[in-house]
């Protein structure tokens, strides 16, 4: 699609507002609307995907921190609200998979890159403004420590 772009092929451009509350829309270019319409599937499925990996984050800094995890009920709550929202509806069997799914990518996100995340913890408890800790995350994921 991005040769396309560059080739200037492309004859075709839908602005799409996401399902989800205070989503922002997205413009897409594409030769034919199908092709659009996947594009648009899959953009909205990775979004939802991400966004249950940052909702369970908090889970799984427990679990990895702690052993375990305690708590985490609000998180629960809130991604069954929005699994009921999609269209489809998940059925209870696709949210337990899929917040089981979110927990474990979290938690292996946070094991691969903990210096990030000590990083984070050090800036906040020193009094940081999320500018502050956004560039030690990033000075801790660039030079690896």
């Amino acid at each position: 699609m991005q040769n396309e772009l560059a080739q200037g092929r492309l004859s075709l451009v839908l602005p799409l507002i996401g399902g989800c509350p205070g989503s922002q829309p997205v413009f897409l270019f594409a030769s034919q609307p199908e092709l659009a319409c996947l594009y648009v599937i899959k953009i909205m499925i990775g979004l939802f995907l991400r966004y249950c990996m940052v909702l369970f984050a908090g889970i799984a800094v427990e679990a990895l921190v702690y052993g375990e995890a305690d708590g985490g009920e609000n998180d629960e709550n809130l991604f069954r609200s929005i699994s009921v929202l999609l269209d489809p509806p998940l059925s209870v069997a696709q949210m337990s998979n899929q917040a089981r799914w979110s927990v474990l990518q979290s938690y292996n996100l946070l094991k691969w890159k903990m210096h990030a995340h000590r990083a984070a913890v050090k800036a906040l408890e020193g009094g940081g403004s999320l500018s502050v800790v956004i560039r030690k995350v990033e000075e801790a994921m660039s030079t690896g420590r």
